[in-house]
């Protein structure tokens, strides 16, 4: 059983003393730490301006090494600060120089982020091949392996399905994708930060997250994980003063690319974003996110029986190894917008998504938390 006091890290998110809050999966509220991380960075460059130009250096140096840490990569060098997650799957996606008769596969049912980058490539010849998925979004290892041939040369899927909540098996999806030399890439966004992950074991090539939502950092900030063997491979796609071997020398015209992923950074960071996601990192490192998933287990669990003691349909995947945070649900009668905005007034925040409702829950709600969202639905029934 898990020793960690809960709500000691839950009274660090002022915003759950005011509101059942579910939306981690679209945008999580600041806990203090972050903030006052945030505003310390802010106040130094009040204070002191460019001075405080090797601190920034230091944050971003921290700041990788944190994410290695989170995702298991070999060291930072592996490592870019992109400002979202589109960002870094366009990189991989446009940067990887497909060509036509190649094909990727593609599950449907993802979230444009990790869509478009992909499609985009059918205006070159590439063909995408979408896998399909049955009503809770779950497909398997198999289902991809009956749409690649000799001309498969990416793999691109989202470790958690943003709508349903189902959560993708990595490392058989990784292994196979491994062993016939395809690029797999993962949309890490809904599940880094509450679900372990480790690309090492898992076999992914690259990933991208941005810190906003289950990591509860700022928004503007993104991890790009990039397997040393492929950042040759990969070209970026925005080239800059940071993108060089040599930032510091000015002097030169002709500069080779740096060999680690620091090539796809192609310019000057969002400092005060990069902070914020330092500290939403160390702070999660203070607990271990093998606990924070038990706990989000136990969670939604709960929730789930509740909803459904309660009439409602919960849509959701539930192998050992296919929930998430995320679950989906429909009050029946009732339309999934409406019913969004009448638990806002109410202080109980969901997201209407895909005509249902949307809870993510994370390891620093509570129960009571689930028993509030239960005490206003019946209102909504009448």
């Amino acid at each position: 059983m898990s020793t960690v006091d809960w709500n000691h890290y839950r009274e660090q998110f002022p915003a759950l003393s005011k509101r059942a809050y579910f939306g981690w999966a679209a945008v999580a509220p600041l806990s203090t730490r972050v903030a006052a991380r945030m505003r310390a960075q802010i106040e130094g460059v009040v204070q002191h301006g460019v001075t405080e130009y090797r601190e920034w250096y230091k944050t971003y140096d921290s700041l990788r090494e944190e994410a290695r840490k989170l995702i298991g990569a070999t060291n930072t060098g592996e490592i870019a600060l992109l400002k979202n997650t589109s960002e870094g799957i366009s990189t991989a996606a446009l940067g990887l120089g497909l060509h036509a008769g190649e094909n990727v596969l593609l599950p449907c049912g993802e979230f444009p982020a990790n869509a478009y980058p992909w499609l985009a490539l059918t205006a070159k010849g590439v063909e995408v091949r979408r896998v399909k998925t049955d009503e809770f979004g779950r497909y398997t290892c198999d289902d991809i392996a009956r749409q690649v041939d000799a001309k498969t040369r990416a793999v691109a899927v989202s470790f958690v399905n943003f709508a349903t909540g189902f959560r993708s098996d990595l490392a058989t999806i990784g292994r196979f994708c491994r062993e016939r030399g395809i690029f797999f890439f993962v949309d890490a966004i809904q599940g880094l930060g509450a679900l372990p992950l480790d690309v090492g074991a898992m076999c992914i090539d690259a990933l991208a997250a941005d810190g906003h939502k289950w990591i509860c950092g700022p928004e503007g900030m993104a991890i790009f994980f990039v397997r040393r063997a492929w950042i040759s491979k990969i070209r970026p796609l925005s080239l800059g003063w940071w993108s060089v071997d040599n930032p510091s020398r000015y002097d030169l015209d002709d500069q080779p690319l740096t060999q680690d992923a620091r090539c796809y950074e192609c310019g000057t960071l969002t400092t005060v974003a990069a902070s914020g996601l330092l500290e939403a990192l160390q702070l999660l490192n203070t607990v271990t996110v093998r606990e924070l998933s038990e706990r989000i287990e136990i969670l939604t669990t709960d929730l789930v029986a509740r909803l459904r003691e309660h009439g409602c349909m919960v849509r959701r995947a539930e192998g050992p190894d296919e929930w998430s945070g995320i679950l989906s649900f429909d009050v029946p009668g009732h339309d999934a917008q409406v019913i969004a905005r009448t638990l806002e007034e109410a202080h109980v925040i969901v997201s209407p998504r895909g005509g249902r409702l949307r809870a993510a829950v994370h390891g620093w709600n509570n129960v009571q938390d689930s028993m509030r969202l239960l005490e206003e639905l019946p209102r909504l029934a009448h």
